[in-house]
């Protein structure tokens, strides 16, 4: 499983004796720190369960991408002119998670879960199962619980060129944190041909990022360039999106 902690959010530090409650995705959890090792967890009405712990405990809301690729759709592809560039904020949402830090290890307690589209991009035995998103563009950065992406489109053919699918890997994704707004690192995108494309993943992000301070690395060091190219055969990439 790829797991990118990205920002983390402190809801209480727990002392012997204390109890804690915080409502998550719509249900209710109870904390209790009933000895220095132990900490109760109840979640509604279910049975309560004992959690091992080690000295400090932390309840946290930590953030982090989803595992699978995210894969893009426009009902009206963006149409490149000759010799131009594109600048635009695409907007990659993030996976909220309910922890509990006890000393040296993290307890996952429950997660964000929305119900979502599936994509495949690739050959009908051997393609890649992406998660698809709604594409939402912003042409400033906005503040909220995902990541800005600066996206740099570029076509340097001599005839307008559109895009109409787009496909990111989280494992090649940084993250920034400025003035409490999330970014990703630069991304450029060529266009070459009609559902062609290559993408590089730069290692900086954009310069409206004031003071912009690293919280994540690229899990995986991005080839220099990732060739991304379409089939006309919709049903097997696609699924019908």
């Amino acid at each position: 499983m790829l797991v990118f902690i990205l920002i983390m959010i402190v809801l209480k530090k727990m002392k012997l004796g204390e109890e804690f409650e915080y409502d998550f995705e719509g249900k209710r959890y109870y904390f209790k720190r009933i000895s220095p090792y132990f900490l109760e967890i109840k979640e509604n009405s279910s049975e309560e369960k004992l959690v091992s712990i080690e000295k400090e405990v932390e309840i946290r809301i930590d953030y982090d991408f989803y595992e699978l690729p995210y894969f893009f759709k426009w009902q009206t592809p963006i149409s490149a002119a000759a010799k131009s560039k594109l600048k635009f904020f695409l907007k990659i949402p993030l996976r909220k998670k309910l922890v509990v830090e006890a000393g040296k290890k993290d307890i996952e307690i429950a997660s964000s879960v929305e119900r979502e589209k599936k994509a495949w991009y690739g050959e009908l035995y051997e393609g890649v199962l992406c998660r698809y998103v709604k594409p939402e563009v912003f042409l400033e950065p906005e503040k909220g619980e995902f990541a800005n992406a600066p996206i740099r489109i570029v076509n340097p053919s001599d005839e307008t060129k559109q895009i109409e699918k787009f496909l990111l890997y989280p494992e090649y994704l940084m993250l920034f944190s400025a003035e409490g707004i999330l970014f990703t690192n630069k991304i450029y995108v060529n266009i070459i041909e009609e559902d062609e494309y290559s993408v590089e993943y730069a290692r900086k992000t954009t310069k409206k990022a004031k003071k912009a301070n690293k919280i994540l690395d690229q899990r995986a060091r991005s080839p220099k360039k990732v060739l991304t190219k379409f089939s006309p055969l919709k049903i097997a990439r696609e699924f019908g999106l």
